[in-house]
C-alpha cells in the first residue's frame, strides 16, 4: 500500500499583442479597431492525496485533488480588468484486474 501527498503552485503571465493590418497595394495599414493587447496573470495552487493498494488479483487507486486559481485579465487599451477565482475538488478512483 502506498500513500502519496503533494502540492504544486504556478504563476503564469500571458501577454497577447494582436496587431491587425490591412493590405493596401504595396503597403500595410495598421487597424487599431481590430487590434488588441491583453495581459493575463494567473496563480494556480493545488494539493493532492492518493492511496494505491494491490492484491494478487486487483489494483486499487483512489485520490482527491483540490485546486484554487485566481486569474486577472487586463486589456491595455481600455485598462479594463476582469478577475475570476475558481476552487474545485477532483476525486478519482480506479479498480484494475491484474492479468497473470
Amino acid at each position: 500500500m502506498a500513500w502519496i501527498l503533494g502540492a504544486k503552485h504556478s504563476n503564469i503571465e500571458t501577454d497577447s499583442d494582436l496587431q491587425s493590418f490591412l493590405k493596401l497595394e504595396d503597403t500595410f495599414e495598421f487597424q487599431d479597431d481590430e487590434s488588441n493587447h491583453f495581459i493575463v496573470d494567473e496563480a494556480i495552487t493545488a494539493v493532492y492525496s492518493k492511496l494505491n493498494a494491490t492484491t494478487q488479483k486487483w489494483s486499487f487507486s483512489g485520490g482527491l485533488r483540490y485546486e484554487y486559481s485566481k486569474t486577472i485579465g487586463t486589456a491595455s487599451e481600455t485598462a479594463d480588468s476582469r478577475s475570476r477565482e475558481i476552487s474545485k475538488l477532483f476525486p478519482n478512483a480506479s479498480i484494475i484486474p491484474l492479468l497473470n
